[in-house]
Formats: structure tokens, C-alpha cells, sequence
């Protein structure tokens, strides 16, 4: 039933329930303390103190019900803006168990339903981060080993640089003795 169904509902019945008292208590009163001739038997004093136990009594039906339901709903409104503040602060491990079939039972419903596609998506996102991070890694080992291979490189060079020069020297000096 709709919150505002329920708050229709009980706003009807204690009303209804209320000025129902309130009338059977003014006429109990003065059906009472009427004599056959019409003259009220008691003071306007008494009167007037017995329509205020009346008022209280019914003010009493009318307050009681509106507590228990004004209550009820403070209390679902109360879980649910907790629950949303954890799940604002990143806590997505709880679920809020859904306790009507009104308003608020599908206010808890959405905020569940947002929880579970911001649980997703964090999933989502650590997924793609540990890719990237794997890519990284991957990347920096390639580097690191180009880095070694170049350094081979430069001494091979470095070596065929020293070989070549000293074939030419052996080249001049066989040159040399040859014109000789």
C-alpha cells in the first residue's frame, strides 16, 4: 500500500473512531444528566471537565496511531539515508533488505539496484587497473631488456671498432713491409 494510502487510511479511522467518542460521550453526558423535565443535573462546571476527559480521550486516538505509523516510516527513512551514507563512504558489502511493497520499499529497491552497478563498475574499473598495470610491467621488462641488448650491441660495435682498426694497422704494416 502507498504511503500515502496508509497516511489516508489512518487519518479516516482516527478521525471516524474520534468524532464517533466525541459524540457518544457528549450524548452519554447529556443523556445521563437530563431529568424528564430537561433540567441538567449537574454543573457547568462538571460538564465542562467531562468534555475535556472527552477531548483528551479522543485527541489520544487520534495521536497514538499517527505516532506508530509516523514512527514506522522515520524509522525505514532513517535506514535508508544510513545505508546510502555507506554507500556514499564506498562500503558496497551490504545489501538493504527490502521490508514494504510502498514508497520507500522501492526507494530501497533503486538504491540497491545503484550499489550493485556501483559495485560493478569498481569490479570493472580494478579489472582494467590490473591490465594497465600488467601492460606496465610488460612494458618496463622490454625495456629493460632493450636496454640490455643495446648495451651488447655497443660493446660489439665497440670490439668490431677495435677489430677493424686493427686490420688496418695490420693491413698498413703488411703494405709497408710489402713495398719494402
Amino acid at each position: 500500500i502507498p504511503i500515502a494510502t496508509k497516511i489516508r487510511i489512518t487519518n479516516i479511522m482516527t478521525t471516524c473512531g474520534s468524532v464517533s467518542f466525541l459524540v457518544l460521550g457528549v450524548y452519554m453526558l447529556l443523556t445521563q444528566n437530563i431529568n424528564t423535565e430537561g433540567y441538567l443535573l449537574i454543573s457547568v462546571t462538571e460538564i465542562t471537565y467531562r468534555l475535556i476527559v472527552i477531548a483528551v480521550i479522543t485527541a489520544t486516538f487520534i495521536i497514538v496511531p499517527m505516532y506508530f505509523l509516523g514512527k514506522q516510516l522515520t524509522t525505514q527513512i532513517q535506514q535508508i539515508e544510513e545505508y546510502s551514507y555507506k554507500i556514499a563512504n564506498g562500503d558496497l558489502r551490504e545489501v538493504l533488505a527490502r521490508t514494504s511493497s510502498d514508497e520507500l520499499g522501492l526507494m530501497v529497491e533503486a538504491v540497491n539496484e545503484m550499489r550493485n552497478d556501483l559495485h560493478e563498475m569498481m569490479k570493472g574499473i580494478q579489472i582494467v587497473s590490473q591490465k594497465i598495470e600488467n601492460v606496465g610491467s610488460i612494458l618496463g621488462n622490454s625495456s629493460q631488456n632493450l636496454a640490455r641488448e643495446s648495451q651488447i650491441q655497443v660493446i660489439h660495435t665497440s670490439d668490431m671498432s677495435n677489430s677493424i682498426e686493427q686490420m688496418t694497422m695490420n693491413i698498413e704494416g703488411n703494405s709497408s713491409s710489402a713495398e719494402q
